[in-house]
């Protein structure tokens, strides 16, 4: 019950500075940086309502599950907030942390569902990096997924296909069409 009042609370916070930014812009009023700025959430609002400085977490109890951060953003009427250059860190139960990066992103204000677009990166503690050019994270579920064509290098593998499921607590990977598996320098004994 604790995590759902925080994050209605945050929510509900997001909405007001994206609601006021934009009925802000729409008004040729002067200060409205000053007025808007320094709130935590918002450090900036430009004349389109674009907000600056943003930060999402979900909690579980007193552990932190995630927590989204990017450097702007944009509210839009079918309730998705566009950001750009977000970051993403997804932090595990045995204390790692995984890190998703992309040029531009998008996060829906009901359900937390989350898209990365454009040069989506993922790394983690072990230098295993996935590149792909969609990626989407269903918070509810801690899964992240993609029916776009990925790669992901690891210390002695290559892994390559077209949609993947990773669930984040079974540490399961599922890829769903079109593998390819190479194995790196020192796995002749592998075969």
């Amino acid at each position: 019950m604790r995590k759902h009042v925080k994050n209605m609370f945050l929510l509900a916070a997001i909405g007001i500075v994206g609601v006021t930014g934009w009925y802000l812009s729409k008004q040729d009023l002067p200060g409205t940086a000053e007025l808007l700025g320094g709130g935590g959430l918002a450090t900036e609002v430009d004349a389109q309502g674009h907000v600056t400085g943003i930060t999402l977490t979900q909690y579980d109890g007193d552990r932190l599950q995630w927590a989204l951060s990017a450097p702007g953003a944009k509210q839009r009427i079918s309730g998705w907030t566009e950001i750009r250059a977000p970051r993403l860190v997804l932090y595990t139960e045995k204390g790692g942390a995984v890190y998703v990066y992309a040029l531009t992103g998008r996060v829906h204000g009901a359900s937390r569902a989350m898209e990365f677009n454009q040069d989506v990166k993922v790394t983690d503690q072990l230098q295993r990096r996935l590149t792909t050019q969609l990626l989407r994270f269903d918070a509810q579920k801690g899964e992240l997924s993609t029916d776009k064509a990925f790669k992901l290098v690891g210390e002695n593998i290559i892994l390559e296909g077209v949609g993947l499921r990773l669930l984040k607590q079974a540490q399961e990977l599922h890829v769903l069409k079109r593998v390819r598996l190479i194995f790196l320098q020192g796995t002749e004994d592998l075969v």
